[in-house]
């Protein structure tokens, strides 16, 4: 899954549970500055590192508050991979499940 698949995820589920300002917010800190850097990368491929050194570029040029706005929605990856996880533990489950049940 990329970033951007997992973004628009988010925004499905999450988005209503926001202030309309707050979600406006987020989405203009993804598309600004997110998701033209990790937009197609799927999620398994980014790693703190390249997140550390976006953030360090964005630094030199953008206020606190818009770092993090950045941040807040570059968190989407670590829950992203959570989310693969345990999604991959769950299939492992139900595959086991149904082999002891043969």
């Amino acid at each position: 899954m990329s970033f951007e698949e997992l973004a628009e995820r988010w925004k499905k589920a999450e988005g209503s549970t926001m202030k309309p300002t707050t979600l406006g917010h987020y989405q203009n800190a993804l598309h600004a500055y997110v998701l033209p850097r990790f937009g197609k990368r799927k999620i398994s491929t980014t790693n703190r590192e390249d997140v550390q050194k976006f953030l360090a570029e964005m630094a030199h040029n953008y206020s606190e508050s818009s770092l993090r706005s950045m941040r807040v929605v570059l968190g989407l990856a670590r829950m992203g991979s959570r989310l693969r996880l345990a999604s991959e533990e769950s299939l492992r489950a139900r595959e086991a499940a149904k082999a002891n049940r043969r």
